[in-house]
């Protein structure tokens, strides 16, 4: 409203326009995905084989390093990094035909959340001893920059002059 407008509302009625675009900001932040600050995923194999592309890692054993191994799989479609050393992934354990993992996202309302979430499931049913997935999306603790593995980090944040690169 222009002030010329508010100017000629009652002490009442500026009170309800107030109460009005509170109650329209609660709705936009409960109706946004930021507000689904945390959800699980449960999924069951019912077809014989779930599996990344040719030529990918697939997920051979149940130890730790051969689920990151199959995750690494999985590239954020913005960045180019894979969520391993993104540092999307915060663990992820095998026990018993069922895998366990818990990832954030860089943003409560990343656009690939979709994305990244069906390859981690791709990733992780790579492999023909997983029967179950679970995966917890959670935004604690958030991510920050610091979680990117050092490596990446030191590509993207700290590079170092080469020749032709001034």
């Amino acid at each position: 409203m222009t002030p010329a407008v508010t100017a000629r509302l009652s002490p009442r009625d500026r009170i309800l326009v107030a109460l009005g675009v509170l109650v329209v900001i609660a709705l936009c932040l409960l109706l946004s995905p930021s507000n689904q600050l945390e959800k699980t995923y449960h999924w069951v194999r019912d077809e014989p084989g779930i599996f990344l592309k040719s030529g990918s890692a697939s997920l051979s054993g149940a130890s730790r390093e051969a689920l990151f191994a199959a995750l690494r799989q999985v590239k954020d479609p913005e960045i180019g990094v894979n969520i391993v050393d993104l540092g999307l992934v915060y663990s992820a354990s095998f026990d018993s035909g069922t895998v366990k993992m818990v990832m954030t996202l860089t943003s409560p309302t990343c656009p690939y959340s979709a994305q990244l979430i069906e390859g981690a499931k791709k990733a992780l049913f790579s492999g023909p001893s997983v029967k179950e997935v679970e995966l917890k999306l959670t935004f604690e603790p958030p991510w920050n920059v610091n979680m990117i593995s050092p490596e990446v980090r030191e590509k993207f944040f700290y590079m170092k002059s080469s020749p032709g690169n001034g």
